[in-house]
């Protein structure tokens, strides 16, 4: 299943943030899977704990520090992406769990 999911919408994004969050690099990514940290362990990730109380606020406050005119764009269309992956994740897990094809078959 693993190269099914790293297949997915925003996979990369979501490996990249569970590295960064496991190494305790506070990354755009790490900071996006923090705020998702309890609906990806329910999808059977391992995912480390973040340091920071507020994962959404300092995810803000660090796309306000690069770039404030297009902060709030760019921290709506991470989160689309994210919400992507998790929805994909959750069909290939319901899939797998019936004992069910992906119906466009192995993806690779």
């Amino acid at each position: 299943m693993r190269e099914e999911v790293g297949q997915l919408p925003g996979a990369e994004l979501v490996y990249q943030g569970l590295v960064d969050l496991s190494n305790g690099v506070l990354t755009a990514a790490a900071l996006l899977v923090a705020c998702a940290s309890s609906r990806l362990r329910r999808a059977g990730f391992s995912v480390a704990t973040c340091s920071e109380s507020e994962p959404r606020l300092m995810l803000y406050a660090l796309l306000a520090k690069d770039e404030p005119e297009t902060a709030h764009s760019r921290f709506n269309a991470l989160f689309r992406r994210l919400e992507s992956f998790e929805h994909a994740v959750e069909a290939v897990n319901a899939l797998h769990s019936e004992g069910q094809r992906h119906p466009l078959g192995k993806l690779t």
